[in-house]
């Protein structure tokens, strides 16, 4: 597992330093995986890596979703563990602006054996929301932060996970408040 300087900041506080002690471990994973870490390297885009992979199939796995709604796909890490966390007949529909990446997106998902449980929504994530309908176990933020939150009281099943990352970075203060005083959301941060 390799994370970025900037990434391993967030293991870091006065107290200790969690990163040595994260470093000393990695888990077996398949390799579509370890390919798609080298080409966040090599393409310079920030991935959710390993471990959080592993916590969003967990959470899928645990909360025995169905559907999960994801908004940001970029070529596609999170949306294979997700998708590989869903039982047969479970349904990922992710949301990606950028179209550039959307083809690599599908290559990795045709390799992770995954395209049958994934449907891409290519777009703005504010437009692509009002023309989805159903009720989703699971909705993963990784962009788009208030839309999402806009409109996860319509799309989240009641008792569904609303799962958010980056929120511990800079410019996300709005958004935290708007989180942590949402009426029907319950916060914790991990």
């Amino acid at each position: 597992m390799s994370l970025t300087d900037a990434q391993k900041t967030f293991f870091s506080n006065p107290y200790s330093d969690f990163w040595p002690f994260m470093a000393q471990f990695d888990f077996k994973r398949e390799s579509i995986f370890h390919q798609m870490e080298q080409q966040y390297r090599e393409y310079g885009i920030h991935s959710i890596g390993p471990w959080f992979g592993r916590l969003l199939n967990f959470l899928v796995r645990f909360g025995q979703a169905q559907t999960v709604l994801e908004f940001g796909t970029a070529t596609g890490y999170s949306a294979i563990w997700l998708a590989k966390g869903l039982p047969a007949g479970g349904m990922l529909t992710t949301i990606e602006w950028d179209s550039s990446v959307l083809s690599l997106a599908r290559q990795n998902m045709a390799q992770a054996e995954v395209q049958e449980k994934v449907t891409i929504q290519p777009g703005d994530a504010a437009d692509v929301v009002k023309k989805l309908n159903q009720p989703f176990d699971l909705i993963f933020v990784d962009c788009a932060h208030f839309v999402a939150l806009e409109c996860s009281e319509r799309l989240l099943r009641s008792g569904g996970l609303f799962v958010c990352d980056n929120v511990g970075f800079r410019g996300h203060e709005d958004f935290n408040q708007a989180l942590t005083t949402c009426p029907y959301l319950e916060t914790l941060y991990l």
